[in-house]
């Protein structure tokens, strides 16, 4: 937006003070400086002083009073409509930092099977992105030799394989345990065991 030169002194973007927007958005919803200050465990005074360093700041009226009630003036009513954008935007970014804080964020690549791909991993990941909303995961599939290689060369951050897996640079931890069974129509059952070994 562009504005004449001489009114520049208005509107040249000093430091906003994010309280004294939140004071002022809680006045216009209540409609009195009294319940605002309530609201915000302060002082009626400090209230009235806080829209009035808002207006000065602009050198604009912002509030007035319609019977009983404060209302917002025209320019009151724009600043209300940013504040929203502002509080939105303030929301995301603490939402944000507080990944980084937690120092879960960035990108991390899997490789896997394409049975834990299908079975086992969804709901990992699920669990993942509930609570590293930041955490990146990529996820690619292939055979076992490929992806332990993938690992070793940095290509890959970690796998997920059946056993047994080795490899010179490798790291490797069992997580869970799968039992297999076979199957045999009740006319082909076979006479003794199967050798497993």
């Amino acid at each position: 937006m562009i504005y004449h030169s001489q009114h520049k002194k208005y509107f040249a973007m000093r430091r906003l003070n994010l309280n004294h927007l939140h004071t002022f958005s809680l006045v216009i919803a209540h409609g009195s400086f009294s319940a605002a200050a309530e609201r915000l465990h302060l002082t009626q005074p400090a209230v009235s002083l806080q829209i009035r360093q808002l207006e000065d700041q602009f050198n604009l009226k912002l509030i007035e009073r319609v019977g009983k009630r404060l209302k917002p003036t025209s320019a009151g009513t724009t600043l209300l409509e940013h504040i929203a954008r502002i509080e939105a935007v303030v929301e995301d970014a603490l939402l944000e930092l507080s990944s980084h804080a937690s120092g879960v964020a960035g990108k991390v690549a899997i490789g896997t099977g394409a049975t834990a791909c299908i079975h086992l991993l969804p709901p990992m990941l699920q669990a993942l992105r509930r609570r590293f909303a930041q955490l990146d995961v990529r996820v690619s599939t292939g055979n076992t030799d490929g992806i332990l290689k993938a690992v070793e060369e940095n290509r890959l951050d970690l796998a997920l394989v059946t056993l047994p897996a080795s490899g010179r640079s490798l790291h490797i931890t069992p997580l869970l345990e799968d039992e297999f069974v076979a199957i045999f129509a009740s006319s082909q059952q076979p006479s003794s065991r199967l050798p497993l070994k």
